[in-house]
């Protein structure tokens, strides 16, 4: 980006400040960014002590970016907490940005998420006591904006100043761990946020992560926020910030992340100890900690999975004592689970199908139906072994019976819309745009959508000449907006991941 392109970019947002969208959103709720097993486990942590300790009933919304970011069985532990999930990348096509890093997720996820008025929490910040007492706070509704200071101000002699066309000066740093915002009262602020976020290649040289994007972006709007006057307190490696009366209102574990194994560094003042206890057993007993997404299945593959889920089943590995095994229908091994034996899908080679096993590494058991109903095959890890799977409703007939880019395939739906648009009744446009608009909302979500349409003309290839030059226009026009939504959530370190030397004041 050239040297003046932030700068340029405020006064384009000062010249035409976005325009409040009235009726969009409603109401109060907390919005938190989490993907990938390491922050799910603090959320899950955080919504079991809200809901469950805290007494807490606002919504929530759990946002991520990209179906890699939680697998299925992620998503319903998060669900069975009440909480609502939002996969951020198939609304950029409607609400565009560049977010290349959690840290730019999160004012996105903030500024697009239902709610009018927003709590917004990091995955790892605990609040010690119901957090929707804030919104009651006058500090929050004079301004419609309260946020907490860090333990470090900004420096007058970071350029981040003269990027942004503002007067140098020393100020306090934003620690936004949380951070409430009525959209209302300071929308324009809001979205320079998140544009400022969007040029995160730039921005995160000169600040570290999104946090003090938020009070650059106010200040250049000159829209009025709170800032809590207590600086937060020094707990271990974490802060614990404090409310207006200088009470503890949130342990941010901004170094001691909640792990699914332990063991764990205490909760500030320990109130809390056990009902974060009880979260973590739960989730071990429920996870497996891994992020597992299923291989691409065909439709006999899929049949054949939602026929195997649920299901009890006796499994015989050679050399080893039967036990029973029950195949989850979120891929993961629900009971019985084991070293080699933790999560599971159904795929098909040639014709014929497979019931595979993976270890939390890799493939580790595959096995073929048999004519007695039941699954045998055999692994190649470790020492190597077979293994029988069979249902234990017919073991007792049985003489030996005892005790990435995740792949979204579009081409079935692609094919359902292309039938049902009577092609063969010659050309016409207002179809022709039906179909434009039906396969560009699929193509925010599934990756192989030109392909898929290409594969069908193939197959097609009587269509007449005005359906031919369309489709293929149509099919160029796909791949190119599929690439930059690619583009645009392709992963990129950030920049200062660490403090830089004269960047940040240490406040003493």
């Amino acid at each position: 980006m050239p040297e003046e392109s932030l700068a340029v970019l405020v006064a384009a947002m000062e010249e035409q400040p976005p325009v409040y969208p009235a009726g969009r959103f409603a109401g109060r709720g907390i919005v938190i960014c989490a993907g990938g097993p390491r922050y799910f486990t603090c959320a899950f942590v955080l919504l079991h002590v809200l809901r469950h300790a805290l007494g807490c009933q606002l919504p929530v919304q759990v946002w991520h970016l990209g179906v890699q970011e939680l697998s299925s069985a992620m998503v319903g532990l998060l669900q069975g907490l009440g909480a609502e999930i939002v996969d951020a990348e198939p609304l950029l096509a409607r609400y565009p940005a560049t977010i290349r890093n959690g840290w730019a997720l999160k004012p996105y996820a903030v500024a697009h998420s239902r709610f009018a008025e927003v709590l917004s929490l990091d995955a790892d910040a605990l609040p010690l006591v119901p957090p929707e007492v804030a919104f009651n706070w006058p500090q929050y509704q004079e301004t419609g904006a309260l946020f907490w200071p860090d333990i470090m101000d900004l420096s007058e002699k970071n350029p981040v100043w003269a990027a942004l066309g503002l007067p140098p000066r020393r100020a306090v740093s934003f620690e936004t761990g949380q951070f409430l915002l009525d959209k209302s009262r300071c929308w324009a602020a809001l979205m320079l946020t998140v544009a400022l976020n969007s040029q995160s290649d730039r921005l995160y040289q000169m600040i570290h992560g999104e946090k003090d994007s938020f009070l650059l972006a106010f200040l250049c709007r000159r829209q009025e926020f709170h800032l809590i006057e207590h600086r937060p307190l020094a707990f271990d490696s974490d802060l614990v910030q404090l409310e207006p009366s200088g009470g503890p209102f949130i342990h941010h574990r901004t170094f001691s992340k909640l792990l699914l194994s332990g063991p764990n560094k205490p909760v500030f003042g320990g109130a809390l100890t056990a009902a974060v206890e009880a979260a973590l057993e739960y989730l071990r007993a429920h996870w497996t900690g891994i992020v597992f997404h299923p291989p691409a299945m065909s439709e006999a593959a899929q049949a054949a999975a939602t026929a195997l889920a649920g299901q009890i089943f006796s499994y015989w590995p050679s050399g080893g004592e039967p036990r029973t095994l029950v195949l989850g229908s979120d891929f993961q091994v629900a009971e019985g689970r084991a070293e080699y034996e933790q999560h599971w899908a159904v795929v098909e080679h040639d014709g014929e199908l497979r019931l595979q096993l993976y270890s939390a590494t890799r493939l580790a058991v595959e096995m073929a139906p048999q004519a007695d109903g039941s699954w045998f095959g055999s692994t190649d890890v470790g020492i190597g072994f077979s293994a029988r799977l069979v249902p234990q409703t017919a073991t007792a007939t049985m003489p030996f019976a005892g005790p990435s880019r995740v792949a979204s395939p579009a081409a079935a739906l692609v094919a359902a819309l292309l039938a049902g648009a009577g092609l063969g009744a010659g050309y016409d446009a207002a179809v022709m745009a039906q179909l434009e608009a039906a396969l560009g909302l699929l193509n925010n979500t599934y990756d192989d959508v030109p392909e898929a349409l290409l594969a069908w003309m193939a197959a097609h290839q009587t269509l007449a000449a005005a359906w031919q030059s369309g489709l293929r226009a149509l099919a160029a026009a796909l791949t190119a907006a599929r690439d930059v939504r690619f583009q645009s959530v392709s992963p990129q370190p950030a920049p200062m991941d660490t403090l830089r030397a004269g960047f940040y004041d240490r406040v003493t």
